[in-house]
Formats: structure tokens, sequence, C-alpha cells
């Protein structure tokens, strides 16, 4: 998965989670990238939404999202599409993966006789 695609798609769950009123509702924002309410979002309806969120995306950012989106290439992400991208992609944000290095010290560290983290 790209960089780019993967940075954007941070951008777009921070920019969602900050303007969602009472918590973040993912078919909420399906229905928001779903301009024409066909149930399903286009290429097109895509690329309107993330030029409104993020203005400066440039042409190859927005087709690598959109290779993100829609890995059958049908030309339609299906909500099932958007739901599985949306929380399945591999962030590579070093937050993650300080936060899952730390997690996989602490099971060594568990099931380690003797050994203690604090020492």
């Amino acid at each position: 998965m790209s960089e780019i695609a993967v940075k954007t798609l941070v951008h777009v769950r921070e920019k969602a989670s900050a303007s969602a009123e009472g918590g973040f509702n993912l078919k909420a924002a399906f229905a928001q990238f779903d301009v024409d309410g066909d149930g399903s979002i286009s290429h097109e309806e895509l690329t309107t939404v993330l030029l409104s969120i993020i203005p400066e995306l440039a042409y190859d950012q927005i087709l690598a999202v959109i290779d993100m989106f829609d890995p059958n290439h049908d030309g339609d992400i299906a909500y099932v599409e958007f739901a599985h991208t949306f929380y399945n992609c591999e962030i590579n944000d070093n937050k993650l993966k300080a936060k899952k290095a730390m997690m996989r010290v602490r099971k060594m560290a568990s099931t380690k006789k003797g050994f203690h983290l604090r020492e």
C-alpha cells in the first residue's frame, strides 16, 4: 500500500473523527462520500470529497487512495470495501509502531519467568 495513500487515509480519519458530533460514525462518513446517495461511492465522488477535505492532494495521491478503497477496480466502492479499508489498512504511523512494539515487549515479558519489565 502506498505511503501517500495511508497518510491520506489517516488525515481523512482524523478529519472525520474531529467533525463527528457524539463520536465517529462510519455509516455517516460513507454517506458523506456517497454524494448521489446510490449506495456506492464512485471514483469521481471519492475524488470530489477528498479534494474538499484535503485540497492540496496531488493526482497520484488521489489515485493511490482510489486503489486502496477499490481493490477490485470495478469503479464503485461498496460500503463493505469502504469499511474494510477504513478500519483494516496498515497505518505506517510511528506512534502506532511504537505502541505495537511495546505491546510485544510486554507480552514477551509476561511469558518469561524471572523477567521483570521494570528491571
